[in-house]
């Protein structure tokens, strides 16, 4: 039987995961082991081989395999609240923070200028389209790179441009993709048309959007999982949380394997197999059923980061 090996953050680690016996073996990394703070938003895995992990607070944690190290505004970074790292083509990482973006070339932190006073200064994810375009979803619509500053983008469209953009992402034709924090969803096509999407309250708070086939968007929301189809939104049930009236969803990573992986709210991590369900909790082994973030690093562990 293969062994797979998994990570897990809250920081959690489930180092050994062997399908046939159901073995679980959970290793959770907190504080104690040097974790600056224990609210992770993101992970990421650079050249050198390290994982990175954005935090709350406490800036990028550097684990190495045997210890945890911090990186702070003391060593470059414009804030110490880490919401999002993005590789791009020429290998550096840009870091979308509370108060900017910092860009890692491999050797130093540099900041990117922003002049435009209309650029909220909150950035929680920083997207670089097909066109290479760079977009920066801020705490009050979008913002672009012109120039080499940040600039306000103006949609034409009053309520996208007025709140808090949370994630942006692109799909197989080319339509950029939005996820917000009280105004439901939109998506900016390749002509500039913007549309919304919504479907009463259940969609208000999009955390996620992710296209698993050309077809098909799912919005990872905070009332449940529901899939675009054609012109339809519909919810996708999942039968291990068919006896909760709403699940919370944060976030969707597709493995290299090509499984699901769902970061939920009380209710654990979900992997999606075709149609066959795994849920792990805390009572299989789990530290903690709040998980915000899934990342799967060059060795095939998964990580896990939680709120807790």
């Amino acid at each position: 039987m293969k062994r797979v090996q998994f990570h897990i953050i809250f920081l959690i680690i489930l180092s050994h995961f062997q399908i046939a016996g159901q073995v679980y073996n959970f290793k959770n990394y907190n504080s104690d082991d040097g974790i600056s703070n224990t609210t992770i938003l993101d992970i990421t895995q650079v050249k050198s081989g390290e994982i990175w992990v954005g935090t709350n607070e406490g800036g990028i944690n550097t684990f190495d395999g045997n210890s945890f190290q911090s990186i702070t505004k003391e060593n470059g970074l414009v804030d110490n609240v880490i919401y999002d790292f993005l590789h791009d083509e020429i290998g550096n990482i840009w870091i979308s923070t509370n108060n900017g973006v910092s860009i890692y070339n491999g050797k130093t932190f540099d900041s990117i200028p922003c002049l435009d006073t209309l650029v909220h200064k909150r950035i929680y994810k920083t997207f670089i389209d097909s066109k290479n375009t760079v977009w920066f979803c801020t705490g009050e619509g979008l913002a672009q790179l012109k120039d080499s500053s940040i600039v306000k983008f103006h949609s034409g469209n009053n309520i996208l441009d007025a709140t808090p953009i949370i994630f942006c992402n692109e799909d197989h034709a080319g339509n950029i993709w939005l996820g917000t924090m009280g105004e439901n969803s939109f998506q900016i096509s390749p002509d500039g048309k913007v549309k919304q999407y919504s479907l009463e309250r259940e969609m208000k708070y999009t955390f996620s959007i992710f296209h698993p086939n050309d077809t098909a968007t799912w919005f990872l929301t905070y009332k449940g999982l529901f899939e675009l189809t054609g012109d339809s939104i519909v919810e996708k049930k999942i039968k291990a949380f068919e006896k909760y009236s709403s699940t919370y969803f944060h976030h969707c990573y597709e493995d290299h394997e090509g499984n699901y992986w769902f970061a939920t709210k009380k209710r654990g991590v979900l992997k999606l197999s075709g149609t066959k369900e795994k849920l792990f909790t805390e009572a299989n082994g789990l530290g903690d059923n709040n998980c915000w973030r899934i990342f799967q690093d060059r060795e095939n562990n998964m990580w896990f980061g939680g709120q807790n």
